[in-house]
């Protein structure tokens, strides 16, 4: 799984995942301590795909990866 989000970030991936599973990503990203990632993921998200509750939670947790990434 890191291997994959890894490889679509950095744009070696021919797949482009849904908004929602990117969502799952920073998730992920979140619960592994891969802050840098689930920061950068988030980005890729558009919250006109998501369910609104989904995407504000996962703003949140996109926001504590980046503060983790500065501190």
């Amino acid at each position: 799984e890191i291997e994959t989000l890894r490889a679509f970030l950095q744009g070696r991936s021919e797949h482009r995942p849904s908004d929602e599973q990117i969502c799952d990503w920073v998730n992920f990203c979140y619960k592994f301590e891969l802050y840098a990632e689930g920061r950068d993921l988030f980005t890729l998200v558009s919250p006109q795909s998501v369910n609104p509750w989904y995407f504000e939670r996962t703003k949140k947790l996109a926001r504590i990866c980046a503060l983790k990434v500065g501190a």
